[in-house]
């Protein structure tokens, strides 16, 4: 199972493994929030609402912040995405592909005895 980056909304693209995703959050514990908060805030919240800012960091960190290649495999195509953006696409999040609407109620997988 897989990561996605959401953008807008509306436009989904492959994100990274779930080992790469997990690669890049502890990339993130390394660098400075104050002059990656738009990185670290989509590393740990999944979220960002400042795309150009997402993208300006991500470019200075790749030249500041010597990330290993599985990282740097994953915020190249982070930057990949967001230049090929919809122009009207306000904001970004990391989605493993599960909604409310896939998760099952406790009654279906229920593990009481009934005998």
């Amino acid at each position: 199972m897989g990561y996605q980056l959401i953008i807008g909304g509306q436009q989904s693209v492959p994100l990274a493994s779930t080992q790469g995703w997990r690669d890049v959050k502890s990339w993130v514990e390394t660098i400075d929030e104050s002059e990656y908060p738009q990185i670290v805030q989509l590393a740990e919240h999944g979220l960002s609402q400042d795309l150009p800012g997402l993208q300006e960091e991500l470019d200075a960190s790749l030249i500041h912040e010597s990330p290993d290649e599985s990282v740097v495999d994953t915020l190249k195509g982070i930057m990949s995405s967001l230049s090929a953006r919809q122009k009207d696409a306000e904001s970004a999040f990391v989605s493993d592909g599960f909604s409310d609407e896939t998760e099952s109620s406790d009654d279906e997988w229920s593990t009481s005895y009934n005998g």
